[in-house]
Order: C-alpha cells, then sequence, then structure tokens
C-alpha cells in the first residue's frame, strides 16, 4: 500500500512539474504547432500511456482534426477527422463539457469510439474539453491500450493543461475560432 501511495505522489508531483513547464513553454513559445507537439509528448509521458492528441474543432462544427498527436500511425496528425456527434468519445466530451473517463472502450456504453481509436486498440482513456473564446478549440485526449485507471485528479490535471492550451491558442489568434493559425507539420 506505501508502495502505491508513493507511485500516486510521484505521478501528482510530476504533473506539476509538466504544468510548471508547459505554463513557461506557453509564454515563450513562437510556433503554435510546436507548442502543441510538446505538450502531447509530455502529456504522454506523464501518465505513461501510448497515445495523446489534441483534435481541434473545424469550422463546421461537425468534426475534430487531428491536429496534434504522440504515438499514433505516421501520416495521421494534420488529416485525420473525429465526428463530433456522441458515437465519439471526443464528441461526447464536447457534448457534457466536462472530463470524461474510459475505464475499458470495449465496454463503453455512452458511445462507440471513432475509428482513430480502435485501429489503435485503444482500451483506456480520458478527455477534456479546450475552451476558446466564443467555442471550444478542442479536445485534449489521453489514450492506452491497457487498463489505466484515471480518475478525477487526472482528470482536473487534464483540464489544467487544456486551459493552457487555450490560453495560448488565443496568443496565436486560434481560441475557439476553428481555423488553423498556421500550417499543420
Amino acid at each position: 500500500m506505501q508502495e502505491q501511495e508513493r507511485d500516486v505522489a510521484a505521478l501528482r508531483a510530476n504533473q506539476m512539474e509538466v504544468l510548471a513547464a508547459l505554463s513557461r513553454l506557453a509564454r515563450r513559445t513562437t510556433s503554435f504547432q510546436d507548442f502543441l507537439e510538446s505538450v502531447v509528448t509530455d502529456v504522454r509521458t506523464v501518465f505513461d500511456v501510448e497515445y495523446c492528441k489534441v483534435l481541434e474543432l473545424l469550422p463546421d462544427d461537425k468534426e475534430l482534426l487531428l491536429r496534434a498527436g504522440a504515438g499514433w500511425l505516421p501520416g495521421l496528425v494534420g488529416i485525420e477527422t473525429v465526428e463530433t456527434d456522441w458515437h465519439s468519445q471526443a464528441g461526447y466530451t464536447l457534448l457534457k463539457k466536462r472530463p470524461v473517463i474510459v475505464e475499458d472502450l470495449n465496454r463503453e456504453r455512452r458511445f462507440n469510439g471513432p475509428a482513430l481509436l480502435h485501429l489503435h486498440r485503444v482500451v483506456s482513456g480520458l478527455s477534456v474539453v479546450i475552451h476558446g473564446l466564443e467555442r471550444p478549440y478542442g479536445v485534449l485526449g489521453v489514450h492506452s491500450t491497457r487498463l489505466v485507471p484515471f480518475d478525477e485528479t487526472d482528470g482536473k490535471f487534464a483540464s489544467v493543461v487544456a486551459e493552457i492550451i487555450s490560453g495560448t491558442a488565443e496568443r496565436f489568434g486560434a481560441g475557439g475560432m476553428g481555423r488553423h493559425s498556421e500550417a499543420v507539420g
């Protein structure tokens, strides 16, 4: 039990360090895309999962673009889209406007999960809304091929990361506009 408590304490300390580092990076970055790539890499590392993504809400409000990603198959970032309806975890997250935790996608009843998650054999996930000025910017998602016991505190950490993304998007003129502020690399 003490070892598990130490692991949780180490995770929370690491999460705080990542928040501080991302806040510093957000203030000094000159490239929104590079910033997003750092976010997904750092968040994936802190949770020790295979995948992390930032989905950007497109102008038609019907799809989200995989704007940045870590761990996904090559060639999907900047091209792959996910529908915003309740069938996808991201769409469900936008509808609920709160963190969504998926313990086991194969047993999930709230939504089916998009092809992107099934293609990568995702089992567990956590997603939060990235708020914008007038409308959501998109969704931050973390996913794993194994059962991961994400909890409310993990959701709060991801929500703070999403707020850092939101502020940086506003600085680059992309906050909730649903348009690309710079080319996706």
